[in-house]
């Protein structure tokens, strides 16, 4: 009684390296697979369509009513903040998963 129900997420800044459209593309990969994968779902009820993408295996785990359940409506939303990723394609793999090649 008198909880109050918030989530606490790590994200990451991330930016390309260059202006090259594959570190901007890399760079939303890694945005997608690092902050996308866990902001959206809490805040907006539902997995974004490029994280899906992404990660296939994902969709297949979401159950009936998970994204509803999710996204509940949030009294507090805490975000642990420790760097700025800058994103080189040739540091990010095109078929990454959840391991996370950088350059700094």
């Amino acid at each position: 009684r008198g909880a109050r129900a918030g989530i606490a997420l790590n994200l990451h800044d991330v930016m390309p390296a260059t202006n090259k459209p594959e570190d901007i593309a890399a760079c939303n990969r890694l945005d997608a697979k690092k902050n996308k994968l866990f902001l959206d779902p809490v805040t907006k009820g539902k997995y974004p369509a490029d994280v899906l993408n992404a990660l296939p295996m994902l969709e297949e785990a979401i159950m009936d009513g998970d994204e509803e359940i999710i996204g509940q409506p949030l009294e507090f939303l805490v975000i642990n903040y420790y760097r700025l990723l800058k994103v080189s394609s040739s540091a990010v793999p095109q078929n990454l998963i959840l391991v996370c090649h950088f350059t700094v």
